[in-house]
């Protein structure tokens, strides 16, 4: 009884305390579902929806060295391929971050579209690759209408100019390898050996000089090596309007390499020279260009496929002897070791009797003409270089003469035709392994002869060249090998000896004497076929052997 009036008490003091309010239940918390943030997908995926109808721009391929292809603008319209745009995207799912259940948000796959766009190819050769005009000329390469140095000219590709051509060279009328190539829209043929693979190093570049002054250029040491004179035996014959004398010239003589090694198996530096030298001597005077350096100080390399040509000084007694008086270092071996190689080289020549041109011991120094008396008249020869394989160094050090401009080069015949009769600019210019001159060897020749040079003299591309005359004066654009060991083509061997004969100071009878080089090392006189070549290169008839 007790216990129930207890709960009574206590049920009436909790009804006294709360009185009338009323009771709210409890519920769970509500949770407001909001979005998840949008989710970023790769992108290649965010290219959104294209229409099938829309023509997308084409974009060239990409090109690279080590795995070339051809870039589709480059090639002219023929035919037209799909291009396919990727659009679908990867699934993407986002992590939790609250234990509280949230839906998962995957992310939507963009609708495929395929569009198609125009890109040209060549309908052959069907296997196509970038390639560059390779040669280090300002000529540039020439692009032909078919596959012989004998067919026409479409255009000059630049130096370092990129190029489409086929994977596979063809072997041309002329025996030469060559490449389908495509230029600016233009297509033809190239010989495979001025095409690379690869993006060539930029043109070195130099500071022009200004031209020289027409100030009279004094003359070099009345040294015998200097300023020869003719001996006795070899002064001309009066006759006719004044005194007749005669000037040989020749081609590259490169005394390195495999030229160096036959001639010292055989014991001889004179062994290149065996089956010329008579029709070397037999002219007032000779001159070549001396392709490479001379130097005692620089070990020649045991390499047979060496690009840098440098031999012993006692390679000169050969030179000496087959009956060479001068010889032109202006051309893109003669710093192929610097210009303390290149002093050596003029030392030596000077130590053995020899006269040079086309180099000095200063920028300024090169471009003064070596002047010799021959037949009573005073001769004035210049050498340029349109090219080199390392650069020109700074104008204070020994270096060759480069052809900058044609302006530069008349400017130096100017000053030359001051002091001398008679003014021969000899020049290494143009494109290797053609065999017709290009417009920068034509338009140097032009300005020479405008400024008073009575003959011009060429060499560098390794095959001779057709001739001109401009105002009545013979150009040679390229006289050939001479002394050489390219002996992988029928052209590389061929050379010609060129005898002018000048009646006081004006040229009265070009003839020209073909040679082919044997053993790589050494020419002979040609007979046969290669002798037509020869004429055929030079534009001249044969008038029998």
């Amino acid at each position: 009884m007790k216990r129930s009036l207890v709960l009574i008490a206590i049920i009436a003091v909790l009804v006294a305390a709360f009185g009338d309010a009323s009771f709210t239940p409890v519920t769970a918390p509500t949770y407001t579902q909001s979005a998840p943030a949008s989710i970023t997908t790769p992108t290649f995926a965010q290219a959104a929806t294209v229409s099938t109808s829309t023509t997308l721009p084409l974009v060239p391929l990409q090109v690279t060295d080590e795995q070339p292809k051809a870039t589709a603008t480059d090639i002219p319209p023929t035919t037209t391929q799909p291009v396919q745009v990727p659009t679908d995207a990867p699934t993407a799912t986002p992590t939790a971050t609250s234990p509280d259940p949230r839906p998962t948000a995957t992310a939507t796959h963009a609708p495929t579209a395929t569009a198609t766009a125009t890109a040209t190819i060549l309908p052959t050769p069907r296997a196509l690759v970038a390639r560059y005009a390779a040669t280090p000329t300002y000529g540039g390469v020439n692009l032909r209408q078919g596959t012989s140095t004998t067919t026409a000219i479409i255009l000059t590709v630049p130096y370092g100019a990129r190029v489409v051509a086929g994977v596979e060279p063809v072997v041309g009328s002329d025996g030469a390898a060559w490449f389908e190539t495509v230029y600016d829209g233009k297509r033809g043929y190239v010989l495979a050996t001025l095409l690379s693979s690869r993006k060539p190093e930029p043109q070195p570049t130099a500071t022009p000089t200004p031209p020289p002054t027409a100030t009279p250029i004094p003359l070099p040491t009345a040294t015998p090596t200097q300023v020869p004179t003719a001996t006795p035996t070899q002064q001309p014959v009066i006759g006719g309007d004044g005194v007749t004398w005669t000037l040989t010239a020749v081609g590259d003589i490169m005394l390195s390499r495999t030229v160096l090694r036959r001639m010292e198996e055989y014991g001889s530096y004179r062994h290149p020279f065996m089956d010329t030298a008579d029709a070397l001597r037999a002219a007032d005077f000779t001159v070549a260009n001396l392709e490479g350096q001379v130097s005692d100080q620089v070990a020649p390399s045991n390499n047979p496929e060496t690009m840098s040509f440098v031999s012993p000084a006692a390679v000169l007694d050969g030179v000496r002897w087959a009956g060479i008086d001068a010889v032109s270092l202006a051309n893109n071996h003669a710093l192929d070791f610097g210009p303390d190689a290149l002093a050596d080289t003029m030392d030596a020549l000077e130590e053995s009797g020899l006269g040079y041109f086309g180099a000095g011991s200063t920028r300024q120094n090169s471009l003064q003409a070596s002047v010799y008396t021959i037949g009573g008249q005073r001769v004035a020869f210049l050498g340029f270089t349109d090219l080199s394989n390392v650069g020109f160094p700074h104008a204070s050090l020994p270096t060759t003469t480069p052809a900058y401009s044609p302006a530069q080069v008349a400017g130096a015949v100017r000053a030359a035709d001051e002091i001398a009769d008679v003014v021969i600019p000899y020049f290494h210019w143009g494109v290797e392994y053609v065999s017709v001159p290009n417009q920068r060897q034509q338009s140097l020749a032009y300005a020479a002869i405008d400024a008073g040079a009575d003959l011009v003299l060429g060499a560098h591309p390794h095959w001779v060249q057709e001739t001109e005359q401009y105002r009545g004066i013979p150009i040679m654009y390229s006289l050939g090998n001479f002394v050489f060991d390219q002996m992988w083509s029928t052209e590389t061997r061929q050379g010609v000896i060129a005898t002018f004969t000048f009646t006081g100071a004006q040229v009265t009878d070009v003839q020209f004497t073909p040679v082919v080089i044997e053993d790589y090392n050494r020419p002979r006189i040609a007979t046969g076929a290669d002798r037509e070549a020869v004429f055929h290169r030079v534009g001249v008839s044969d008038s029998g052997e």
